[in-house]
This record gives structure tokens, C-alpha cells and sequence, in this order.
């Protein structure tokens, strides 16, 4: 079996996960409530940005109200409720280890909206850390993911052998080019992955053993989003948000998609807050705009036979974050929407991302 299976696995996972998703219209109001504190946020909205005036400033939203030019401060109640503040709400992971080796803290989480696969947790040391999302991490890095058992080109249980059962489940492990990769199925409709990347002086294999024999349902863990999405393309239709520790700081994503029925098809729009510039390639110097009030460069898609690139924004913000849109998705994207990955929709699915002001949930670190 080819060693990049496991990897299709995984991404065509992520590809079908459009058949039960809110209408665009009711976007913002199903996105999961994060814990009710009151907090200011950074926002980009309209042409206005949040200002945070010391630490005990009140929470404020500057916003370019329609025949107005005239920014309006968001109304502050005089009043303090009596009822109760609700519990925090989020997104429910399923699966969690209890073991994972000495100086390994949690490190980042992933989810869909409304599926319940694909799941990732990732664990590594603090001091390890780089300045991107986990995903490009070589070494010292642990992945737990939660997908689905089916491939378009093949079935997992048909690789899964009982040579080295997980918990009385049949197993399947290989050796990629950067981690040891092990998959078994806890029941028909769920594969668990455990991927160990290279830890210095350790047996990754057995560590990977070690770590799926400690993997167990969770159900009580939550990953509260820190990305609000104001506004999507009419096309498309809420689907995944991660958080992540970094060296630099930490960082957050939301992703949003136009589904398709054949998976390749399917396209993304991705907006994140990165605390270093984000290590993907870009071509050419792209065009100077203005996002929120901040400079920011756009790149048009392009498809240039060997290289190609889909459309991308990127904007450097005063608290040192950068912020990036990206288009993703199969050929033909252009097509079938030209105005998709635009400028002026680019430009404006960037204005309306609210980013928290720190991860809710207390959980970095664990």
C-alpha cells in the first residue's frame, strides 16, 4: 500500500463534510456561543476597527452603518441583568488520550461545525513550538484524529490486520516521511489516527501504540471557536475552526465551503490570524489594498500550468498578528463563480472575521 493513503484518508475526509450544512443566511446566528463574558474584541468590520483604550476599557464596536458615514459606538447597557449567566458552549470532542509522553501539553484543536468528523487535538512540548499552526511541525508533534471509515478509492477496515490490535481493534500502522502513523476503528462509522512525528532519541512507533491504547470517547471536552465569520459568500456555508498554540503567541481559523458532489470539486474560504507570517509561497508582489483601514496585498488566482495559486489576502495588524483569506479548491472553481475568489469578496469576507481577544476555555497547556 502507498504511504500517502493515510493522507488522502484524511483529506478526503475533510472534502465531504458538506451535506448538513445551515442555510448561508443563518451563518453568524449557528455559529457556537462562546463563553458570556464581556470582553472587547479586535474586529475588522466595515471600514472601522475596535479600539481597546487600557485594560478596564469597555467593549466597543465602531461600525459604517448603511447612508452613514459617521461611525456609531455600539450601545453599553446601564443596567447589569440579574439572570444567571449561561455556560459556555462550544464544539464537543469526541476522543482525547489519557497518556501522552512527559513535557507534551495540548497544543491545538480542530473541528466541523455541524459533522461530527473530521476532529484533530495535537500535543507537543511548549519549548518546541513553532511560529506557524501545528500542521507544520516536523518533530515532536502528536495528532490524534477523529474521520470517517471510507475513502473514494478505499475501504479502511479492508487494510486493518490483527497483528498488533488496539484495544482488542484491528490495526494498521506505517511509517510516513516525517511520523509514524497508526489507524483503527473503535466501531463501523469511526477511524482514530494516531500520528507521532519524529521525537529525538524515542521509539515513535511504540509511543504511537502507547498513546492509541490510551484513547478513549471524551464527550466533555469543548473547542470554543475564536473567529466569528460576519459575513460568507451566498455559496457557501459554515464548516471547521481551529485554535493553536504557537512560540509567538497563539492563532485561530475559521473555513468556510461551497459544496459540490464530487469532493474535488468542493471549495474553501479560509480566514485566519496567525501570530508570524504564514510560511506559504506567494507569487509575485500582489496588489496593495485596504482591509479595515489596515494595508493589506491581494494575489488573484491563477493556474500557470506547473504553478498555480488560488486567491489570497494578507494584512499585518497593529497587535502583531497577521490576518489571511485564501481560496481553496479543486479546478474549475473559476467557472462556475467567478466573483468567488474577487477582490471585493475577499476584501470583505476578511472585514467581517472578529477575532477573540484570548482562547476561551483555559485549555492551552493541559
Amino acid at each position: 500500500m502507498d504511504t500517502s493513503q493515510t493522507e488522502e484518508l484524511i483529506q478526503s475526509a475533510l472534502a465531504r463534510q458538506a451535506e448538513a450544512a445551515p442555510p448561508p443566511g443563518d451563518m453568524v446566528t449557528r455559529l457556537p456561543k462562546l463563553q458570556a463574558r464581556r470582553r472587547q474584541r479586535n474586529a475588522l468590520t466595515g471600514l472601522a476597527v475596535v479600539a481597546v483604550l487600557g485594560a478596564m476599557a469597555v467593549p466597543t464596536l465602531l461600525r459604517t452603518l448603511p447612508g452613514d458615514s459617521t461611525p456609531q459606538p455600539a450601545v453599553v447597557p446601564t443596567e447589569t441583568s440579574s439572570v444567571e449567566e449561561p455556560e459556555p458552549s462550544g464544539i464537543t470532542m469526541r476522543y482525547t488520550a489519557d497518556w501522552i509522553p512527559d513535557g507534551f501539553t495540548e497544543i491545538a484543536r480542530s473541528a466541523e461545525f455541524n459533522r461530527p468528523n473530521p476532529q484533530y487535538r495535537y500535543w507537543a512540548p511548549v519549548e518546541e513550538l513553532g511560529d506557524q499552526d501545528p500542521s507544520w511541525m516536523r518533530q515532536n508533534r502528536i495528532r490524534l484524529t477523529v474521520h470517517e471509515p471510507t475513502a473514494p478509492a478505499w475501504d479502511v477496515a479492508d487494510i486493518l490486520t490483527d497483528e498488533r490490535p488496539i484495544n482488542g481493534h484491528p490495526s494498521y500502522g506505517e511509517m510516513s516521511t516525517y511520523d509514524f502513523r497508526l489507524m483503527w476503528m473503535p466501531d463501523d462509522e469511526t477511524v482514530l489516527h494516531v500520528a507521532v512525528a519524529e521525537i529525538p532519541g524515542a521509539d515513535i512507533e511504540e509511543i504511537a501504540y502507547r498513546v492509541a491504547e490510551s484513547v478513549r470517547p471524551d464527550g466533555e471536552t469543548l473547542l470554543q471557536p475564536a473567529v466569528e465569520a460576519q459575513w460568507v459568500p451566498p455559496t457557501m456555508e459554515l464548516a471547521s475552526t481551529l485554535v493553536f498554540e504557537s512560540s509567538a503567541d497563539w492563532g485561530a481559523r475559521i473555513s468556510v465551503r461551497r459544496p459540490a458532489d464530487d469532493p474535488a470539486d468542493e471549495v474553501w474560504l479560509t480566514g485566519e490570524f496567525l501570530p508570524a507570517p504564514s510560511q506559504d509561497i506567494e507569487y509575485g508582489e500582489g496588489v496593495p489594498v485596504q482591509v479595515g483601514g489596515h494595508e493589506g496585498t491581494f494575489w488573484a488566482g491563477f493556474d500557470g500550468g506547473e504553478a498555480y495559486m488560488n486567491a489570497r489576502l494578507k494584512v499585518e495588524l497593529p497587535d502583531g498578528r497577521w490576518l489571511y483569506a485564501r481560496l481553496d479548491g479543486g479546478d474549475g472553481y473559476t467557472e462556475a463563480d467567478p466573483e468567488l475568489g474577487s477582490e471585493e469578496n475577499m476584501i470583505r469576507f476578511a472585514e467581517g472575521l472578529i477575532l477573540q481577544p484570548e482562547p476561551e476555555g483555559g485549555w492551552f497547556g493541559e
